[in-house]
């Protein structure tokens, strides 16, 4: 295999992985920035960065890694190419995850509870005793 086409497999696993992961983690995410965020600019613009930082870190995890070993090293079989890749691609995915999860449950911790009620009955779904007793 030569090396373009060696770099192009290496764009093209690192590309799959991070449209895997944006698509994967986009409704989750969406609703965890609808808790946080107060206004539906923020949470539409929190998504998109989130998003594009997932994209970009294994993009450029990949190219760093395994762009630099297919360039320098040479690539024997494309078996290797595709090891390479994909090893840095999930180097790059992970890393991508806590550039994104890190800041989120900081935001998520010093975010406010939502106010409880007296009776911690009610949360779990059982009736409270003045309920019970018909009153």
């Amino acid at each position: 295999m030569s090396q373009p086409q060696a770099l192009f497999v290496v764009l093209l696993i690192s590309a799959g992985i991070s449209t895997a992961l944006s698509v994967l983690l986009s409704r989750p995410l969406s609703a965890l920035l609808e808790d946080v965020c107060r206004s539906a600019g923020s949470v539409r613009f929190w998504l998109r960065y989130s998003q594009a930082i997932l994209f970009i870190v294994p993009l450029l995890c990949s190219v760093v890694y395994a762009g630099t070993a297919v360039m320098r090293v040479g690539v024997q079989s494309g078996v290797e190419v595709f090891y390479v890749a994909l090893l840095s691609s999930l180097l790059g995915a992970l890393l991508a995850l806590a550039c994104v999860g890190i800041p989120l449950s900081r935001i998520r911790a010093s975010a406010p509870s939502p106010k409880r009620s007296a009776d911690n009955n009610a949360f779990w779904g059982h009736r409270s005793e003045s309920e019970a007793d018909g009153r």
